[in-house]
């Protein structure tokens, strides 16, 4: 789990940060799902070495599966706010946390 003080003097960015990362671990730690998926190979050559050469708080190797949760989480809120490359059918109104 990531650790971030949210102690006395700690502004409101520390406290959401705190609440970002204990909702990712949440995804981490929860029932998983096989996904296979065709990757460029630029792109997954770039998530190895981001998981060879970062490290958790606690001086663990990030895995890919932490790599790729944290992409899905931020495209999934890029689209929940209508910020996506690809647009949605007129009549759709998604939301992904539902």
């Amino acid at each position: 789990m990531n650790r971030i003080k949210t102690g006395a003097g700690n502004d409101t960015t520390d406290k959401a940060k705190a609440l970002d990362a204990l909702v990712k671990d949440d995804y981490l730690s929860g029932p998983v799902s096989q996904c296979r998926v065709d990757l460029d190979k630029k792109v997954h050559k770039g998530a190895l070495a981001l998981s060879r050469d970062l490290v958790t708080d606690e001086g663990k190797r990030v895995s890919f599966r932490m790599i790729f949760t944290e992409a899905m989480l931020d495209v999934l809120d890029k689209y929940e706010r209508g910020e996506g490359n690809y647009k949605f059918d007129d009549d759709v109104d998604w939301s992904w946390s539902k």
